[in-house]
């Protein structure tokens, strides 16, 4: 794989030309003071409000609140007799991102739940990371009760994968991994690259990086740790993702020997998060009552 697996959207909102400026001519000057301004931006998620679409079936949900560590996160719980499945967003998302697998969950005898990551939709906390994350969504499962199974969406896909590799005892029997990007460095550099932030401010941000999140960069590689991975997957990717190539897909399930990998088509990054074959497949996936105990 090249670094060139993950894109961002060519087109600038007002705020990022600023940034972008912003990071050049500082660059120059003080590479140091820019990699701790980018860190800080790198790891501060935009948040989105509920869309009008989702708010019925969000408030048709029990608010379940999870304490984690000093923050609060908020959680929903969609209560039904069956085992349950566990929903995670992506960057920059929130639960309601994942709305359109709820029904279809429940209707299969599903109980369903989900939470705002960190510094996410509802949930406390102003910056989050990848490791925050990962404890997020280990706290959630430990309060919550067993977890079945789980669908997870770009940066909770990769999260939700690394962390199950690492954590085989939180007991979940089957994921769904919907346009995972597979190594969490390309993120890094896609994004600095974006910025046009200059070699020096880069090489300072990515150690001030690893010192806020304890783990170097190369380390989390989804790709290499799916090898770890024994339990059934269903890995779905679109072969026109913009922002995470379909080329992680195959790097993904190329070492995770219990996966299998399904193409879409011209469904993009958020796309299958909203059609019905995605969704009916993933919930058929999930339904095999051969692994139901």
């Amino acid at each position: 794989m090249t670094a060139n697996t993950l894109t961002l959207p060519a087109t600038m909102t007002d705020d990022l030309k600023l940034a972008r400026s912003g990071f050049r001519l500082l660059g120059a000057v003080s590479p140091g003071l820019a990699a701790r301004m980018a860190v800080n931006l790198f790891l501060t998620p935009r948040k989105r409000p509920v869309s009008p679409n989702a708010q019925t079936i969000m408030s048709q949900a029990k608010a379940v609140s999870i304490q984690h560590g000093s923050r609060k996160l908020a959680a929903y719980v969609w209560e039904n007799s069956g085992p349950t499945v566990l929903l995670m967003h992506g960057w920059e998302s929130n639960a309601s991102g994942m709305r359109g697998f709820v029904r279809p969950l429940l209707a299969a005898g599903f109980q369903v739940a989900a939470f705002d990551a960190p510094a996410h939709g509802r949930s406390q906390g102003r910056q989050t990371n990848f490791v925050d994350y990962s404890g997020a969504m280990q706290t959630t499962i430990h309060q919550i009760g067993p977890v079945y199974g789980m669908v997870a969406h770009s940066f909770g896909a990769a999260t939700a994968l690394f962390t199950l590799s690492q954590q085989p005892r939180l007991g979940v029997q089957r994921i769904v991994s919907l346009g995972a990007p597979s190594r969490l460095k390309d993120m890094v550099a896609i994004w600095t690259a974006f910025l046009g932030m200059s070699t020096a401010t880069v090489e300072q941000m990515r150690q001030k990086l690893v010192d806020r999140v304890g783990i170097p960069l190369e380390m989390l590689a989804v790709e290499t740790a799916v090898t770890q991975l024994t339990l059934p997957g269903l890995i779905i990717h679109d072969r026109q993702d913009r922002v995470v190539s379909f080329a992680n897909a195959e790097a993904i399930a190329q070492n995770w020997q219990t996966a299998t990998l399904e193409a879409t088509e011209g469904l993009d990054h958020r796309g299958p998060l909203q059609d019905r074959e995605v969704i009916r497949r993933v919930v058929a996936f999930l339904a095999d009552e051969s692994v139901i105990r």
